[in-house]
């Protein structure tokens, strides 16, 4: 009785890893291919305040003229972020992006599917990982987020500012 007991708690184990895996392997192999930027979108703030109130606040502007500012600056960001990325089975990348010189290096994906880390590579010397958040994921569209962080004195006062700056990308296959 207790051998069988061992066998029929192997057999959920077993079946139930198979099928915590499936999901995994799917992404994986839907991530696989050449994608096209088709939309970008781009917020950002500055001291978690939104950037356009920082900037009316910090520069003394109206609220239009902040609003222009704003969206020159985010418009700035977004602009660059035309081209394509490829992914191969081996778990390498290239990605073309506007004028910018090619980037290649290898990514990975989180066991949950919900991230993916890039990491540049030179040479022989792999650089910073940048990690997108995976907001969606099927066979012809990718949808991630990129968070970058900064800090300056954005408004000469002595102090460092954080600039949290977020994208999210949407790709085409």
């Amino acid at each position: 009785m207790r051998n069988y007991m061992w066998l029929l708690m192997g057999v959920i184990l077993f079946t139930a890893c198979d099928k915590d895996e499936e999901p995994i392997v799917q992404a994986k192999l839907d991530l696989v291919g050449e994608w096209t930027a088709s939309e970008v979108s781009a917020t950002a703030t500055v001291n978690d305040v939104p950037y356009i109130q920082y900037v009316q606040e910090a520069f003394d502007l109206t609220e239009a003229q902040a609003e222009e500012y704003a969206n020159e600056f985010l418009h700035e960001l977004s602009s660059g972020l035309t081209g394509t990325i490829s992914f191969s089975a081996e778990n390498t990348y290239h990605a073309q992006f506007g004028n910018e010189p090619g980037e290649e290096g290898t990514w990975l994906m989180s066991n949950d599917a919900k991230t993916i880390t890039l990491t540049e590579s030179d040479g022989d010397v792999d650089g910073e990982a940048m990690e997108l958040e995976v907001i969606t994921l099927s066979a012809t569209t990718l949808v991630v987020v990129l968070e970058e962080f900064e800090f300056e004195d954005m408004n000469d006062n002595g102090t460092d500012d954080e600039l949290v700056i977020s994208l999210e990308l949407t790709f085409v296959k």
